[in-house]
This record gives C-alpha cells, structure tokens and sequence, in this order.
C-alpha cells in the first residue's frame, strides 16, 4: 500500500507544471544536479560497467531535501547492454525502479525493451514519518546502472535525456510538492577495449609478422 501511495505521488508530483523560479533556475531552493560517475573508465569487452546515478547539490555549504526524481537514460545499444540498475547507495529508497505501463509511470514505453538505448527510471523517497533524502554538494549515490561492454570503441557516452514524450528527466523538492529544482544533467564517457584475449592474439599475430620479415 505504501508503495502505491509513493508512486501515486510521483505521477502527481510529475503532472504540477507550476514550478517555482522567482530567484534562480530552483527560486529561492538549492537545485540538484544529476550526474553519472563510472566506476572505470575504462573496461573490456564482455566486461560488467558499473555507473552510479549521483543527486548533487549545488550549494558547496548547503544541501537539499528531495521527494522523488525520475530520469531518461540514453547510451549507444551497439556498444553497451543495459542490464539492471543495483541499488547500492546509502539511501533506501521506498521505490528505485524501471517503471511498466501498467503503473502509469512510463508513459512513452521507454521501458518496453532496452535493446533501443533508452530507459525511464523511477526514484522514490520514503513517506512520512521515515526521513527523505537528503542531497549534500559531494552527492548521494541514487543506484548505480549496470551495463555490459558489448564492442570496442573509444568512446562512447552515458547520458540523460531532459524529456521526450510525456516522460521527463526532473528532480522534485521534498519539502514543496511538485516543485522543480533539478539543476544540470552530466554523462558519463567510457572508453570498451577488446577482451584480454583478443589483445594477446593481436600481440601474438603482429609478433609472427614481424618474426617472418626477419627470417627472410
């Protein structure tokens, strides 16, 4: 039941378009910015590339309360493989989810398949009396996106998308229903190099090269 409630208030919350922004981009509230921080820069491919979903203050002195926060992920689907999310962070979160149709939380069938390089994902903080979570300027980890490294490229991005459809990417005030204080939206760069080995092979293979030319 406290499930349903907390989501009733996301799809609610989400519907508000009267947004507060009388002194600054979050009125006179701290807005939150919305970054990816991979675990490595760097991987192989068939490696698993963990990128944590981070909530950031913008005040260096001051944090910020937050209801709920939902956000369209992009990424490249012939390199990365989104699996899951795993939500390791030090919040817990009343719903941290890929929300279905049937919720009425994925308006745009963003979730039907990740094989098209799109999701919508769903944060929810806890319901009264429990405390909500609380964002400070070095970040609160959300959850943490799990991928797999498909093919080898030299850079490839992990971003958010600021809306499409009826689905957008917003974090909303924990103290004022409904009011937006979602600040800039970051991406992440990973670099996939071939699989170990595939890099002995290449290394074996140039050597033989190499050996023949001397010995002629």
């Amino acid at each position: 039941m406290r499930l349903m409630v907390g989501l009733g208030c996301i799809a609610c919350a989400a519907t508000i378009s009267g947004r507060v922004e009388a002194f600054g981009p979050c009125g006179d509230l701290t807005c939150v910015n919305l970054e990816w921080r991979p675990a490595e820069m760097t991987v192989s491919v068939g490696d698993r590339v963990h990128i944590g979903l981070y909530a950031v203050s913008t005040e260096t002195d001051l944090g910020q309360w937050v209801a709920s926060l939902t956000a369209i992920l992009n990424w490249d689907p012939s390199v990365l493989r989104l699996i899951d999310r795993f939500n390791n962070g030090p919040y817990d979160w009343l719903a941290s989810v890929f929300p279905d149709e049937l919720t009425g939380l994925d308006p745009d069938g963003l979730n039907l398949t990740f094989l098209d390089g799109d999701a919508f994902y769903v944060a929810l903080g806890q319901v009264a009396p429990q405390p909500l979570p609380f964002v400070e300027p070095d970040g609160l980890l959300v959850t943490t996106m799990l991928f797999e490294a498909l093919a080898e490229t030299p850079e490839t991005s992990v971003s958010f998308v600021r809306s499409f459809g009826e689905s957008e990417t917003v974090v909303f005030d924990g103290l004022t229903p409904g009011v937006d204080v979602t600040g800039t939206l970051g991406q992440a760069t990973i670099r996939i190099v071939p699989e170990p080995g595939t890099l002995v092979l290449l290394l074996m293979g140039g050597l033989a090269v190499r050996a023949r030319r001397f010995s002629r």
